[in-house]
């Protein structure tokens, strides 16, 4: 009798866990399959550095960002995209990604990142462009900074910059232009197009600090293992290119304009990119570093002032498509000045007994 009144025992279940089902029940569901369903869904998986890197580029080429910045944020990295002249934050580099996504950038960039120094260039191909990513010390830490190279070749046409295509082409067979303008405001853009033109009736060499796209009849040179600026455009390797362009963005006017001229003299084109306000801020560098004034008034045939103005989206009042800003792409606008032979602006250039 003892056994069997343990048996019984034994066979029944508490009232609470009778409680217990019942409320299951009563809400159409069962308690105890919750908590195995939740044992059984997998651990969500955290974002590594491919992808957070996937979702930087991914951006930019939907949205058309020229280029992306990051700042130091005691959570990470804020990221920052400029897009058609105005900066959009779009959340941050976790902190704790932060060492992963830079030592990936640097290895996709051909950077050695055991180097371990600031700062640092290198280039990342992808399939919707060529990318230049830099390092730069901020804050204490790096600061990413990529910038899309402009793939003239798929370009639209530059609608404004061809209605000077006629001018520049026929009136322009040799000597110096200058293209000014501010940072960001299209000169690398015009003097490659402008470089293009000229290409179909010569050869052409692009002087620069930065990569770029092969295009045809134009060979692209970076100056590297102590070369200057000067000494690649004397090389009598580069005597034969009809056309030279030497954009680099911050160099000194006074270390090409003389190999410039010389060049021009002797019937290239031959085109500088330069930063300035107007006309008249570039004239006076060109004056204060040519050897010779009258050279340069001779050679120089006009200054091209650039500059971009924002469009108006279509939606007329901020969409998504514009992130609300009312604004969607930008179009140049290029101020040409043509310099008659001798009478330079109002300036009369003569030459007495060998001197200006």
């Amino acid at each position: 009798m003892k056994l069997k009144r343990r048996e019984n025992q034994v066979n029944e279940q508490p009232p609470a866990i009778d409680n217990i089902k019942g409320l299951a029940r009563d809400k159409g569901e069962s308690l105890f399959d919750d908590v195995r369903g939740i044992a059984e869904d997998p651990i969500p998986e955290m974002e590594s550095e491919e992808k957070e890197i996937d979702k930087i580029f991914a951006f930019m080429e939907e949205s058309g960002a020229e280029g992306f910045y990051t700042e130091n944020d005691k959570d990470g990295y804020v990221k920052n995209f400029n897009i058609d002249g105005f900066c959009h934050s779009t959340g941050e580099i976790p902190s704790f990604m932060i060492e992963e996504v830079l030592i990936r950038l640097k290895n996709m960039a051909g950077v050695r990142a055991e180097e371990n120094r600031i700062p640092q260039t290198g280039t990342i191909r992808r399939d919707k462009g060529l990318y230049i990513i830099s390092f730069f010390p901020h804050q204490g830490g790096e600061r990413i900074s990529i910038k899309k190279v402009p793939d003239i070749n798929r370009f639209s046409p530059l609608e404004e910059l061809d209605v000077l295509r006629e001018r520049i082409t026929t009136d322009f067979d040799s000597g110096l232009i200058i293209v000014a303008g501010l940072s960001g405001s299209g000169k690398t853009v015009a003097a490659e197009k402008m470089t293009e033109f000229f290409s179909q009736t010569g050869s052409s060499l692009i002087i620069r600090d930065l990569p770029g796209y092969e295009r045809k009849n134009t060979v692209l040179r970076i100056p590297s293992g102590g070369e200057t600026v000067d000494s690649v455009i004397s090389s009598s390797y580069y005597q034969d290119f009809r056309n030279i362009l030497v954009d680099y963005p911050h160099i000194a006017v006074a270390d090409v304009i003389n190999s410039l001229l010389n060049g021009a003299s002797m019937g290239k084109r031959a085109i500088l990119t330069a930063f300035a306000h107007d006309e008249n801020e570039i004239l006076s560098r060109l004056e204060e570093s040519a050897r010779s004034k009258v050279l340069l008034y001779q050679q120089l045939k006009a200054i091209i002032i650039t500059r971009l103005e924002k469009k108006n989206c279509s939606c007329q009042k901020g969409c998504r498509n514009c992130f609300y800003t009312g604004y969607r792409g930008r179009r140049g606008i290029y101020r040409l000045k043509v310099f008659p032979e001798w009478i330079k602006g109002g300036r009369e250039v003569k030459e007495r007994g060998g001197e200006m």
